[in-house]
C-alpha cells in the first residue's frame, strides 16, 4: 500500500503521545511534591500568603497547570 508523503506513522504518533503523557506525570509529581511543600505552611495562613507572594512565578506556573488540566 502506498503512503502519502508527509503522513506520520501511527507508531511515531503513539511515542510522542506517550512522551507527553510521561512529561505530564513528572511535572505533576514535581508540582505536588516540591512546589506545594515549599509554598504551603500548615497552620499559618499568613506565612503561606507570604510564600505565594515571594514566589509568584512558581505559584502561577502550578495553578496554570491545574487550570489546563480542568479543561
Amino acid at each position: 500500500m502506498m503512503e502519502r508523503i508527509g503522513e506520520t506513522p501511527p507508531r511515531f504518533e503513539a511515542r510522542i503521545t506517550g512522551a507527553i503523557f510521561l512529561l505530564t506525570i513528572l511535572t505533576g509529581i514535581f508540582g505536588l511534591g516540591f512546589v506545594s511543600g515549599s509554598l504551603v505552611v500548615d497552620g499559618a495562613a499568613a506565612a503561606t500568603a507570604t510564600n505565594i507572594l515571594m514566589h509568584k512565578s512558581l505559584s502561577q506556573s502550578t495553578s496554570s497547570k491545574w487550570r489546563a488540566r480542568s479543561l
